[in-house]
C-alpha cells in the first residue's frame, strides 16, 4: 500500500513543480492531463498513451504529464509513443525513468524534438546524482562520467 501512495505523492510533487513553469505569468490556472503509465510498453499500451495524448491536445489542455513507472518493453512501441509526443502542439512532461547523469546527457540530444527538461527528483533524493551535477550536464556545461565497466566474475574450476 505504501508504494502506490508514495508514487502518487511523487507524481503530484513532480506536477506541482512542473506546472508553474508552464504558466509563467498566465492569470488562468493551467489545465494539465496526468497520464499514469505503470505498464509494460507494447502496442496496446502505446495505443493507450497515444489516445490520452490526443485527448489532452483535443481537449484544450495546456500540457500532458506522463507519470512513467514501467518495467520496460518493446522499443518499437516506445518509438511510436515518442513520435506522437513530438508531433503534439502542447508540452508533454515525462516524470520517471531518468536515473543517471548519462540519461540527462542523452536527453540533451532530443532538444531539437522539443524536449525541454527532465524531472530528476527521485534520482537526487536517492543519492544517484547531485543537483549541481545534473544542472551542469543538462545545460551542456559538463559531461556525464563514463560508465564504469562491471567486473567479470571469475569462473570456478
Amino acid at each position: 500500500m505504501k508504494g502506490p501512495i508514495l508514487r502518487a505523492f511523487l507524481g503530484s510533487l513532480a506536477l506541482a513543480l512542473a506546472v508553474p513553469a508552464l504558466a509563467f505569468g498566465a492569470s488562468a490556472k493551467p489545465k494539465v492531463l496526468v497520464i499514469h503509465f505503470p505498464l509494460e510498453v507494447n502496442p496496446v499500451t502505446s495505443s493507450y498513451v497515444d489516445h490520452q495524448l490526443h485527448r489532452a491536445e483535443n481537449g484544450h489542455y495546456d500540457a500532458a504529464v506522463i507519470v512513467l513507472d514501467t518495467p520496460g518493453g518493446l522499443s518499437e512501441s516506445m518509438r511510436t509513443i515518442v513520435k506522437n509526443e513530438v508531433a503534439l502542439k502542447i508540452p508533454v512532461i515525462v516524470a520517471g525513468g531518468v536515473t543517471t547523469l548519462r540519461d540527462i546527457e542523452r536527453l540533451r540530444g532530443l532538444e531539437k524534438h522539443g524536449v525541454e527538461g527532465a524531472i530528476v527528483g527521485k534520482a537526487i533524493y536517492s543519492g544517484a546524482m547531485e543537483l549541481k551535477e545534473a544542472i551542469k550536464v543538462g545545460l551542456g556545461e559538463a559531461k556525464a562520467p563514463a560508465a564504469v565497466p562491471k567486473k567479470k566474475k571469475a569462473k570456478k574450476a
